[in-house]
């Protein structure tokens, strides 16, 4: 872990003088806004041809992004900062390898993949209310002392990325004949 990785986790960890609320609305964001944010796809999918789309775009980059993830945990040495002794850990967690955060990179994914599959003059909307839960459940991670702020940010990455690779395979491939008639991929 480098100097400057240390010294922003500091910045944004939550310290022993952190108000309770916002330890608790840390925690609640970590804890439980991944699950309402995919509980938000449900509904998706009875609102026809062109939602379903975009839940098969949300799936396809989540699970792309969960194997690059899962693959980059297995390969890469890390260490979550509680391990190493630095800032104030606040939420109960395994010592595993953290590089990059799971959490985030599966926010991202959806949060990326929700806006990209979405019809291009929805787009926006679905970026202003996606893009702060993603950031949000990541940041939180960082703010209970379980990850780094690199760890966040290579989460982030894999996420969009892999919301292009997703949006590029489903363009190109038998994906295809399951879009809506007319439907623009780009």
């Amino acid at each position: 872990m480098n100097e400057l990785d240390i010294a922003l986790f500091l910045q944004i960890n939550a310290s022993a003088d952190s108000p309770p609320w916002a330890i608790a609305a840390a925690r609640w964001a970590s804890n439980h806004l991944s699950t309402l944010a995919m509980g938000l796809l449900l509904p998706l999918v009875f609102l026809g041809p062109r939602a379903r789309w975009q839940v098969l775009g949300v799936v396809l980059a989540m699970v792309m992004a969960w194997l690059i993830a899962r693959g980059l945990r297995e390969t890469v040495p890390s260490v979550r900062p509680f391990v190493m002794g630095v800032g104030q850990q606040w939420q109960d967690h395994s010592a595993g390898p953290g590089f990059p955060s799971m959490h985030a990179t599966m926010a991202a994914a959806w949060a990326a993949a929700l806006t990209a599959f979405a019809p291009a003059r929805r787009r926006w909307m679905w970026a202003v209310v996606c893009v702060p839960i993603a950031l949000a459940i990541g940041l939180s991670r960082v703010y209970l002392g379980v990850h780094f702020l690199s760890d966040i940010v290579l989460g982030m990455l894999i996420g969009a990325v892999t919301t292009i690779a997703a949006a590029m395979l489903a363009s190109h491939t038998l994906l295809r004949r399951w879009a809506p008639d007319n439907l623009p991929l780009t």
